[in-house]
């Protein structure tokens, strides 16, 4: 009987979404503090990287002293980038415990995921345009490549290649987020179509029943 008791509360935890809920948003602050730990590693790992970069690959940029302070302004950047997706991550985590009971479980957990994407791409997007076309400017190429990051690339070396690289990561960055916003919107309005077709067909079966009565 015990054991039918415990079974019965856990289906009822998860047909109220709860336990969906707290998971998912363990889930993302395991994701935050893995993201936290897993960006300071590589970033002091880079630092080892860019000491070599000037012997390396002086001959190839032909910037000779300028690849350091490139990839000073690489580092700076990528501190910047390692707290917005952490604390993006956690933001969403808060934002999944927030969400309001409903008749549907996982569709909310999606349009929150979907966001969230949107936003760690715009966040990718905007920190290659910037770093890439600032390396650009001050190395006279984009260092992005040797130090492994995929970066985007207009393969012009020049001011203007790197006024275009940042604008590129930009606009990236703006069409990652509508494409992710409007499905994670769409997943929402399929959720009220469903909610009021279901209301209406209650509605009908209620109307029809007191007819039946009267």
């Amino acid at each position: 009987m015990s054991r039918i008791f415990f079974m019965k509360r856990v289906l009822a935890m998860l047909g109220s979404g709860r336990m969906f809920q707290r998971g998912y948003s363990m889930l993302l602050r395991i994701a935050a503090l893995i993201t936290a730990i897993g960006g300071a590693v590589f970033w002091i790992l880079t630092w080892r990287v860019i000491a070599e970069l000037e012997r390396f690959y002086a001959y190839y940029y032909r910037a000779g002293s300028r690849i350091a302070p490139a990839g000073i302004m690489f580092q700076i950047l990528m501190v910047v980038l390692i707290y917005c997706l952490v604390h993006t991550l956690l933001i969403r985590a808060r934002t999944v415990e927030e969400l309001q009971p409903t008749d549907y479980i996982i569709t909310p957990l999606f349009s929150v995921t979907l966001k969230l994407l949107g936003e760690i791409s715009a966040c990718l997007f905007i920190f290659s345009g910037l770093a890439g076309g600032l390396s650009i400017w001050i190395a006279g190429g984009n260092i992005l490549g040797p130090l492994g990051i995929s970066s985007i690339s207009l393969g012009t070396n020049d001011f203007i290649g790197g006024l275009l690289t940042m604008l590129l990561g930009l606009l990236l960055a703006f069409a990652s987020l509508v494409t992710f916003y409007y499905l994670s919107e769409v997943a929402i309005v399929l959720v009220d179509i469903a909610t009021n077709t279901r209301s209406l067909r209650d509605d009908a079966g209620s109307n029809e029943q007191e007819n039946r009565a009267g």
